[in-house]
């Protein structure tokens, strides 16, 4: 099945400007709440779903969740090297502080994510599917796919990408397989002309004949 991102824990009417019932703070979950939900009673922008958001993709790309990495000093970089500086800006981006320095809406970060992709799909293929095998973009690409963040084309580039990998695996198997092949009759045919010389150096016994009388 399909991974779907769903309820972060928030209902709210666009014309409420703060919560009714004894003060408290929104609703939700700690790991994944903006500063805003956890700290305030007035009504949420889209900033806030924003950097939840941040929190999921963060956590998907390193392994652990943004605030306990956070609290360890340990950055993105630090626990998924070799992700794209395009990426690294953009999470950077949805996970400030102020609401006001991340994108405004959804709109514009998924604008933003496409963008990315799209350059990052170019640049896998012009490196070539060498390329690709080491870079971390290949594992970017499958954490994207399953966040469904990439679109039709970009869903297509990945299976393309996928396709033509297999087959420049096939062909290297036949091509090792062919030069296994060529090199074990290098070596028989070399044998063989060991063994000829080796049987010419014998000496020759000398045969009398005799005639009787």
């Amino acid at each position: 099945g399909r991974v779907k991102i769903a309820d972060f824990g928030l209902a709210q009417l666009w014309d409420e400007s703060q919560r009714t019932y004894g003060g408290k703070a929104h609703p939700g979950t700690p790991p994944y709440m903006s500063p805003e939900q956890g700290s305030t009673t007035g009504y949420l922008f889209p900033a806030s779903d924003i950097y939840s958001f941040g929190c999921v993709a963060f956590e998907m790309l390193a392994g652990r969740g943004y605030k306990l990495a956070e609290g360890n000093d340990e950055t993105l970089t630090e626990l998924r090297p070799g992700l794209p500086d395009w990426l690294v800006k953009l999470l950077g981006e949805m996970l400030a502080e102020k609401p006001k320095q991340r994108p405004r809406n959804g709109r514009a970060a998924l604008l933003r994510w496409r963008q990315g992709i799209k350059a990052e799909t170019e640049k896998m293929k012009q490196e070539g599917l060498l390329a690709i095998e080491r870079n971390e973009a290949a594992g970017l690409m499958n954490v994207l796919a399953r966040l469904e963040l990439l679109g039709e084309d970009g869903m297509l580039a990945v299976e393309e990408l996928k396709e033509e990998q297999q087959a420049a695996e096939r062909k290297d198997r036949a091509e090792a397989e062919e030069k296994a092949r060529l090199e074990k009759e290098k070596r028989e045919r070399e044998a063989a002309l060991e063994a000829e010389k080796e049987r010419q150096r014998q000496p020759v016994a000398a045969v009398w004949k005799v005639e009787v009388k």
